[in-house]
């Protein structure tokens, strides 16, 4: 249902090749990227990528083939994918077999974007939108010859879809009012749990399933980082007289509060906690991974169910424990927040890990926390693509609010803010993070 309903905001979108042109300017390019299974006078078991180019005054887009998924799968795999495989591709830290890891991100490069540039040449502003394992890629990461990254090159701007480039309007900045959620007390007990709880009466009235969620035993920690975070943010919007903030910290940080902004949303809405992503049981067995048979996530066959943001509260039933009857267990899951109405956001921040990961399916997009908040209303999110460090994150958050409250859009801010990072620190500490509008 909940993918009919995305496919539907989709549709909505129907434009034609001269509606995208009419919005690209000069020195502007836009790409497509697609997948499908490759037809030799029947089917065949390869899934082959590619990708469509627009340029403004292109009679018709130019399709350019690059890649079969199975080159992909081995540099993008869950198990080729670790701390240390990461900081190869995106060349943050050489070690061990210097030429294998130099060959990884050469290898990324040469496969989904070298077989592009003949079709480049005085694009200055890439405009794409990736399909199947490309959601993994960090592009602006990318290596790209002579210790340049794809950021040094290009100004990339991230879409769900092209179509939404026809209905895409100059953006400005709308900094109006922000809510901010961080430092959250994880181990919270029942007591604090009760007091706390948001003043409204009525109490929430979504909830994920009717499963008992039993965890890992693996307690979520504390992100000592994030209470920084969120005070440098909420002194930004003050001294910039943008008086509408609240912040919800330690016990504040709950469910419950989380929910009742549904159709009453800020403007910004900042999330600095622990995000998940859990692989399904059938993918599990397929590589041979153990399934934990109390964790009521990882048994979903619903990918909305596996993926979600931890707030206050949250270890309890992490742990194995049962819920405070009538209390939110302050795991918020991406289903849950699909069904909120955040139709005032402007912008989402998941200063989290691994927030725009989610169960790839075919041509439909990441099915994950950004499907979530896209069904939910919201215009624009920042999520992470792994899992990333804590003090590197807050001032990444932190350089990219100045810029925004000093009156640069969404897209600049977040430009000026990453080539800020790029500056000073290697790609695995400030990559992860993309924009997508």
């Amino acid at each position: 249902m909940l993918s009919s309903e995305f496919r539907n905001q989709q549709n909505a979108l129907q434009v034609s090749l001269p509606d995208v042109q009419k919005n690209l300017q000069a020195g502007e390019a836009a790409i497509e990227f697609v997948r499908f299974q490759l037809l030799n006078k029947q089917w065949t078991d390869s899934v082959i990528y590619a990708a469509y180019i627009v340029q403004k005054n292109d009679p018709v887009p130019v399709f350019i083939p690059l890649c079969e998924e199975k080159q992909l799968i081995k540099i993008l795999s869950p198990k080729s994918v670790s701390n240390e495989s990461i900081k190869a591709l995106y060349r943050s830290e050489i070690a061990g077999d210097e030429e294998q890891k130099i060959e990884l991100g050469d290898s990324l490069y040469a496969l989904i974007w070298k077989p592009l540039l003949p079709y480049l040449k005085g694009a200055r502003t890439i405009d794409y939108s990736p399909v199947g394992l490309l959601h993994k890629v960090a592009f602006h990461a990318l290596p790209a010859g002579d210790s340049q990254l794809l950021l040094d090159k290009y100004e990339l701007r991230q879409f769900t879809s092209l179509r939404q480039i026809a209905g895409d309007a100059h953006q400005t900045n709308i900094a109006g009012s922000i809510a901010l959620f961080g430092d959250c007390a994880f181990t919270m007990d029942s007591i604090s749990m009760v007091k706390y709880i948001a003043a409204n009466k009525t109490g929430s009235t979504i909830y994920s399933s009717g499963l008992s969620r039993s965890g890992s035993h693996q307690a979520w920690v504390s992100l000592p980082g994030t209470s920084k975070e969120i005070s440098a943010i909420q002194s930004l919007f003050e001294k910039n007289k943008i008086h509408s903030s609240a912040s919800y910290t330690q016990q504040k940080a709950t469910e419950e509060q989380f929910k009742s902004l549904s159709g009453n949303a800020p403007t910004v809405l900042h999330l600095a906690t622990h995000g998940f992503f859990l692989p399904g049981p059938e993918k599990k067995k397929r590589e041979g991974l153990q399934t934990d048979n109390r964790n009521a996530f990882a048994l979903s066959d619903d990918p909305l169910l596996r993926s979600g943001i931890v707030l206050s509260g949250a270890n309890r039933v992490w742990s194995g424990r049962p819920p405070i009857e009538g209390r939110e267990d302050g795991i918020v899951t991406a289903y849950e927040i699909s069904q909120l109405d955040l139709s005032k956001t402007h912008l989402v921040v998941l200063s989290a890990c691994e927030t725009a990961l989610g169960d790839i399916k075919g041509n439909e997009g990441v099915f994950g926390l950004q499907r979530a908040f896209k069904l939910a209303g919201v215009k624009n999110m920042i999520l992470s693509l792994w899992r990333v460090p804590d003090a590197e994150t807050a001032e990444l958050m932190t350089t990219f609010y100045n810029y925004y409250i000093k009156g640069k859009p969404v897209r600049e801010a977040f430009n000026a803010a990453q080539k800020d990072m790029r500056a000073k620190y290697k790609p695995y500490y400030w990559a992860a993070f993309v924009l997508i509008e």
